[in-house]
């Protein structure tokens, strides 16, 4: 009787070393570019701390020029529909309850 596990241990080990043989990696179909430049990497840690601080500085300029649009502002087929008075009503009690 203590064969038994020790058979099904092997089996198993052989079914998952051809499972392994057969099945092939995924290579993906669409290769995509690097979204940043290679820069030269440094090894001290005072280089990446600017690295970063230039980063979050280029950041945080390149957002503040950028100024929010009012709603108003938008073409009417991007405008958010006005509710209903049906709709506030859900809205006011709390939503719908089934």
């Amino acid at each position: 009787m203590h064969s038994l596990p020790l058979f099904r241990s092997n089996m198993a080990a052989a079914a998952v070393k051809t499972v392994l043989k057969t099945v092939k990696p995924h290579v993906p179909l669409i290769k995509f570019p690097a979204r940043t430049p290679n820069l030269p990497q440094s090894n001290t840690f005072e280089g990446a701390v600017s690295k970063a601080e230039n980063k979050s500085n280029s950041t945080n300029s390149l957002t503040s020029n950028r100024k929010a649009i009012d709603s108003a502002q938008l073409p009417f087929k991007y405008r958010r529909k006005p509710l209903t008075d049906e709709e506030i009503e859900i809205i006011e009690k709390g939503g719908l309850l089934k």
